[in-house]
C-alpha cells in the first residue's frame, strides 16, 4: 500500500481525533488493547496485511496523536514450540483468545477448525456480557458449504446473523479493516474530540 493512500486516512482521522497535549500524555495511564487474528495458512498474506494495519494505528495513536496505547496481537507462527494435550491443538490460541479485546477472523477457501472454536469462544465472551468485538472477513469467491454450514450453526447456537465483510483482494482487504479498527478504536478507548462534541 503506498503512503500515498494512508495520508488520506490520516487526514480523514485529524477530523476525528484530538491531539493530546503533552501533559494530558505524562498523566494518563498506558492502555493496552490487544486484537487477535485468526486465519488459516491460506489466507496468511492477509493476515501480514491485518497485523501492518495495526502496526500502522499504533504509531499513529502513539507517535502522532500522543495516545499512549499499545495495540498487540499474539502470532502463532512465532509462538515457542511446546506440547499439548492430543486433541487440544487449539488450546494455546483459546487462551490468547480469552483475553483479547476484539477478533479479526479472516475466511479464504478453507474453513479451518481452530478459526471456527476461535470464532465460537469469542461469541461465548459476548453471550457472557463481555465487552469484546468479532469482525469476520469472508471471500465470496471462495466460500463453500463449510463456510455456510459453520454460518448456520452459529445462528442456531448463538442466536445471531453473523454478518462479515466481503474482501477480494489486499488493497480491499486493508481499507475495510482500517476503517473498521478505526470504529473500534474510537469506541474501546473513548476517544472524543471535545470541538466536534461542543458543537453537537
Amino acid at each position: 500500500m503506498h503512503r500515498s493512500t494512508f495520508c488520506c486516512y490520516d487526514l480523514a482521522l485529524a477530523v476525528v481525533f484530538f491531539r493530546r497535549s503533552e501533559v494530558e500524555r505524562k498523566y494518563a495511564p498506558m492502555r493496552q488493547v490487544e486484537v487477535f487474528i485468526s486465519n488459516g495458512s491460506d489466507t496468511n498474506t492477509y493476515r501480514n496485511t491485518a497485523a501492518d494495519v495495526l502496526k500502522r494505528l499504533q504509531q499513529l495513536l502513539q507517535a502522532e496523536l500522543n495516545y499512549d496505547v499499545a495495540i498487540t496481537n499474539w502470532d502463532y507462527r512465532l509462538a515457542s514450540p511446546t506440547l499439548v494435550p492430543a486433541g487440544e491443538l487449539a488450546g494455546p490460541s483459546l487462551r490468547v483468545v480469552d483475553r483479547s479485546h476484539a477478533c479479526i477472523a479472516i475466511f479464504g477457501r478453507s474453513c479451518p477448525r481452530i478459526t471456527r472454536a476461535e470464532v465460537r469462544e469469542m461469541l461465548i465472551r459476548q453471550r457472557r456480557g463481555e465487552a469484546v468485538e468479532l469482525f469476520v472477513f469472508v471471500d465470496p469467491k471462495k466460500k463453500g458449504r463449510a463456510h455456510d454450514q459453520f454460518f448456520q450453526d452459529l445462528t442456531d447456537a448463538f442466536g445471531i446473523e453473523l454478518l462479515w465483510a466481503p474482501y477480494s483482494d489486499p488493497l480491499s482487504f486493508q481499507a475495510i479493516l482500517f476503517t473498521t479498527l478505526i470504529g473500534f478504536l474510537l469506541n474501546h478507548l473513548e476517544i472524543r474530540n471535545p470541538a466536534l462534541l461542543g458543537a453537537a
